[in-house]
């Protein structure tokens, strides 16, 4: 007789971890494409492979970053903020300017910690993409807070085109689900020339050596 699959936390991050196996592959695989020497015969197929294999390299460190609980005694504050960055150097067109910002207040909950980083990669993912559309100059501000009650907001602002109307696709959605695991939400609101994505979560019932970081505030 067939074993019944196993279901749960411990075969979600099997599944998790075997996803970012495959995919890690397939972007070790698209690298090697990009060095192909067909490809540097010009000037112009050489800067194009050197512009893949810099974006490919990119993504799959973010996904390492998102993924990998190898990487998981890097602290909050480092993780948050490279994600950020690294996540505009992908999406962004290399002639824009986008300033990023992050900032820091209070402790996030360690359980928090992997929705924390996935619903911010999408936040500003979608702030890049729609708010910093054929635009040379912007700005993307990142802040996660976290009050005594131990209630956290996360807010990812830009001052791009906003998001038009009507726009809550998959992302949405899928930060939705993430939120709402732990009773919390995701909005998209528009105001003075600034788009802003907040996910609100109220406390958890935590210990205090479940808690991850202090403040602080870093500008690039």
């Amino acid at each position: 007789m067939y074993q019944e699959i196993q279901t749960g936390p411990l075969s979600n991050a099997l599944y998790t971890r075997q996803l970012h196996h495959r995919t890690k592959k397939v972007l070790q695989w698209l690298v090697g494409q990009a060095e192909a020497r067909e490809l540097r015969t010009a000037a112009a197929g050489a800067a194009l492979a050197d512009e893949v294999q810099r974006r490919i390299t990119l993504s799959a460190q973010i996904s390492e970053a998102l993924f990998d609980r190898s990487l998981a005694s890097g602290s909050m504050e480092e993780r948050l903020e490279w994600l950020t960055e690294a996540t505009v150097a992908l999406l962004s067109d290399c002639v824009q300017t986008i300033r990023t910002e992050v900032a820091f207040e209070g402790q996030c909950p360690r359980p928090l910690i992997p929705v924390v980083l996935q619903v911010a990669h999408e936040m500003v993912s979608n702030a890049v993409k729609h708010g910093m559309r054929m635009r040379l100059i912007g700005r993307i501000f990142v802040s996660l807070r976290t009050s005594k009650d131990g209630s956290i907001s996360l807010k990812v602002c830009d001052d791009g085109w906003g998001p038009g109307a009507g726009r809550t696709g998959e992302g949405h959605s899928i930060m939705s689900e993430l939120a709402g695991g732990f009773g919390g939400s995701v909005s998209l609101t528009r105001n003075a020339g600034w788009t802003v994505a907040t996910m609100s979560i109220p406390s958890l019932p935590l210990r205090k050596k479940e808690y991850g970081f202090s403040r602080t505030q870093r500008t690039r």
